[in-house]
């Protein structure tokens, strides 16, 4: 389970660098996926259609990044 910090209320990654830095590990270790928490509370006050391509977007790209 990634850390609840993640993704920021606003949708944004909290720290890039640091979840790579965090999955690189993992991969290391031999864990072949990862969880993250939706906190449907926060983004069921914006758009959700976008909202959830923006936290999927930009977790998935970090995930394929790192393999």
């Amino acid at each position: 389970m990634l850390p609840l910090g993640v993704v920021t209320v606003d949708n944004v990654l909290e720290d890039k660098d640091k979840l790579v830095k965090e999955l690189k590990e993992l991969q290391a270790a031999g864990v072949d996926g990862v969880m993250i928490d939706v906190w449907w509370g926060i983004i069921e006050s914006k758009d959700l259609s976008s909202t959830i391509g923006l936290l999927t977007g930009a977790c998935f790209k970090q995930f394929r990044n790192v393999g």
